[in-house]
């Protein structure tokens, strides 16, 4: 085999299983879920939200697997609440994952009527479950075939926060945003990174052989 072979192939190899450490990861726990207004007991369980997205819902309410923020009380005359609460903000819900994540984030909804309930959410990380960076809003309407949205961020997280929004946006208050599953991209792995810078150096003595 002659070195620019195996060079390639032992790289292929490390890009590659470097890639499998960066899988995506699904919300394992919810905590602090604050219901707003409007949300049945049905859909008012935070396992709903947790792990990958159902694959198919019927619409009836035998069947409802995600859960509903709620919506906020709005009066046009007073401000707006302070730090995602209060005046007009609905009800919340954060979440972790298994490691920590960054760039970016997808929140699934689920809206049997999607084009007749405009509903809205602001979407927040932290570190420490206490002090929140805002990250991106999110809508029901500017959703992919699976129901998802994605935001893009920088900065590395641990939680993330979803706040329901709808009533500030002139949405329809039915109640309020409705998660189906939250997906994250899970930050590098130390291992990954030595494996690769490891490889690296076993590539470079590998071309200095083969060149003397």
């Amino acid at each position: 085999m002659s070195s620019r072979i195996m060079i390639l192939t032992v790289l292929s190899l490390l890009i590659f299983g470097t890639s499998a450490f960066a899988a995506p990861m699904y919300a394992d726990t919810a905590y602090d879920y604050t219901p707003g207004l409007n949300v049945g007991t049905a859909r008012s369980i935070t396992g709903n939200a947790l792990d990958a997205p159902d694959a198919s819902l019927r619409a009836d309410d035998n069947d409802i697997r995600f859960l509903s923020l709620g919506i906020g009380s709005y009066d046009s005359s007073l401000p707006a609440g302070t730090d995602y609460t209060g005046n007009g903000y609905g009800g919340s819900v954060y979440f972790s994952f298994a490691s920590n994540f960054t760039g970016w984030a997808t929140i699934y909804e689920t809206t049997y009527s999607r084009s007749g309930y405009n509903e809205f959410a602001s979407v927040l990380g932290s570190l420490d479950g206490l002090t929140w960076t805002f990250l991106g809003d999110i809508n029901n309407q500017n959703v992919d075939a699976d129901g998802g949205y994605t935001v893009t961020f920088s900065g590395i997280y641990k939680f993330l926060k979803v706040v329901d929004t709808t009533a500030l946006n002139g949405g329809v208050l039915a109640d309020g945003f409705d998660i189906d599953a939250v997906k994250v991209n899970p930050t590098p792995v130390p291992g990954a990174v030595w494996l690769l810078g490891s490889g690296l150096v076993g590539l470079v003595g590998l071309r200095r052989r083969f060149s003397a």
